[in-house]
């Protein structure tokens, strides 16, 4: 009975990323078991010893090599590997750019070097500042950022072969110079948003201001000397400007 051996294939490898140990596990004979290039040659950077190929390669492109095993009593069994080295998978841009709260953002494709074939992009740890989305399928972020303040999030990118690339974005969205509210109309107990534009001076610390439009009433907090100097208010209800 011939000698077999597993695994078949050493799986996605990237130049200058060190391979997940293969260890070759001999079968179908008498035990224990020697390995050996019978032909072809192992991707550079990669070795084979006591039966375990370990190692980073450092070459790109295709390989081919063949392994036989050896059992105790000199019977032995081949097993054939072919693949491609591939070129590390980079994706740029490294930044958002500038965001603001409230304003839409310009859009960013993140484009991916290296790899093979379609690539895949999702978001693997954090997540996208709210009001932004990602096409998984073109890499590209568009929306209009809806909360100030820090975000973190990293993508990954994966070609057909699963060979994989990493970018982390982080920023901070700017607040707008708009305050945003939520509230009851009081006509009919719905939610509605109310968007201020404002220009407040006086003492912050003091002192309340009412805006009243179309029957929906908000308070913005602002000094007993303060005056809005201008405004415009936006009721929205059921997404659909009412007022």
């Amino acid at each position: 009975m011939a000698v077999t051996m597993t695994p078949t294939s050493l799986g996605v490898l990237t130049k200058g990323v060190a391979i997940s140990n293969v260890t070759l596990v001999g079968a179908g004979g008498t035990g224990p078991y020697t390995y050996a290039v019978q032909s072809g040659a192992l991707p550079a950077g990669l070795a084979l010893n006591a039966g375990v190929i370990s190692g980073t390669p450092t070459t790109l492109g295709p390989y081919s090599f063949t392994i036989r095993a050896t059992d105790n009593v000199a019977v032995t069994g081949d097993q054939a590997f072919a693949g491609v080295v591939e070129d590390p998978i980079s994706i740029s841009p490294t930044t958002l750019g500038a965001l603001t709260q409230g304003s839409a953002m310009t859009p960013v494709d993140m484009t991916p070097a290296g790899g093979v074939g379609v690539h895949v992009f999702s978001i693997i740890e954090g997540h996208l500042p709210a009001g932004l989305f990602l096409d998984q399928a073109t890499g590209e972020i568009t929306g209009t950022p809806i909360v100030p303040g820090p975000y973190f999030f990293r993508v990954i990118v994966e070609d057909v072969n699963g060979s994989l690339g990493y970018r982390t974005f982080t920023g901070t969205i700017a607040e707008s110079a708009s305050s945003y509210f939520n509230g009851f109309d009081p006509a009919d107990g719905n939610m509605a948003s109310v968007t201020v534009k404002q220009h407040l001076s006086g003492d912050p610390q003091s002192g309340r201001m009412g805006v009243s439009v179309g029957g929906f009433t908000t308070t913005v907090l602002g000094g007993s000397t303060a005056s809005i100097h201008q405004s415009e208010v936006d009721i929205l209800k059921r997404g659909k400007v009412i007022n």
